[in-house]
């Protein structure tokens, strides 16, 4: 899967946008002038739309619209709820956190159920498209796997193959809400 432009800008920006942070894109703040052009509407954003199931209450609809909002605020990604729609998420809660990543024009489900902020958000970005940070063809020159610690979810730390994935050039970010 090729991770396209707007993904890498939004995975940067997410990581620091839920803790409140600025995020450095070489000298320049990327978060402040995003911001600045949205402000001006000289930012053409994608919508992304989504329902939910009927089974998710309403703190689970408002912990979910949190976490959309900060995608929303530091990126140049939308999001509108619909009733229904083929290529929209369905948000749901069936069980702890997953997700798949999203593809254009497919179905996409999104489970919800643990319930905290941090989680909710990681899970939409791989709703998006993104893949975890650390599944990165380079991450061996960041971290060391403790495969032992991990060996339940072993499939999430393999390293995807280099000729799937494209970084821009974007070092590796250990605060990303994608590790």
């Amino acid at each position: 899967m090729e991770v396209k432009p707007f993904a890498i800008l939004l995975a940067i920006c997410m990581s620091r946008a839920a803790v409140g942070g600025n995020t450095e894109l070489g000298s320049r703040l990327v978060v402040p002038k995003l911001q600045k052009q949205k402000k001006e509407g000289r930012v053409n954003s994608k919508v992304i739309y989504y329902y939910y199931d009927n089974g998710i209450d309403r703190d689970l609809k408002h912990l979910f619209e949190e976490a959309i909002k900060a995608w929303k605020d530091y990126t140049c990604i939308g999001f509108k709820k619909v009733k229904y729609e083929k290529s929209a998420i369905l948000v749901e809660n069936t069980g702890p956190y997953c997700s798949h990543s999203g593809k254009p024009g497919q179905e996409q489900w999104l489970n919800i159920g643990c319930g905290d902020f941090t989680g909710v958000a990681h899970e939409v970005g791989h709703a998006l498209g993104l893949e975890h940070t650390h599944s990165r063809p380079d991450r061996d020159q960041y971290l060391t796997v403790n495969w032992t610690n991990v060996e339940t979810f072993r499939a999430q730390y393999e390293k995807k193959a280099g000729n799937t994935t494209d970084y821009r050039g974007i070092l590796y970010d250990y605060g990303s809400i994608m590790h």
